[in-house]
């Protein structure tokens, strides 16, 4: 599963970027996709991540989108 950082995150728009951590092209998260969030589902700049790669007419985007713990982490 990739993972990376999220680069920014709307908390109005509820839609943010994620630069993926082996490279590539950045890919947008919703709100709608992120998964085991208590309360508001918000990312935050800075944040690790892992997630599904979708690739749609709005281009690649994030799909299950989980908050990795630090010791979750894989060395970059």
């Amino acid at each position: 599963m990739p993972h990376g950082i999220v680069k920014w995150f709307d908390h109005e728009r509820g839609a943010g970027l994620v630069a993926q951590s082996g490279g590539g092209p950045d890919v947008l998260a919703y709100r709608s996709a992120i998964q085991g969030a208590e309360g508001a589902r918000t990312l935050l700049s800075g944040e690790s991540v892992s997630f599904n790669l979708v690739e749609d007419f709005e281009g690649i985007r994030a799909e299950n989108i989980y908050r990795l713990r630090p010791q979750d982490r894989s060395p970059s």
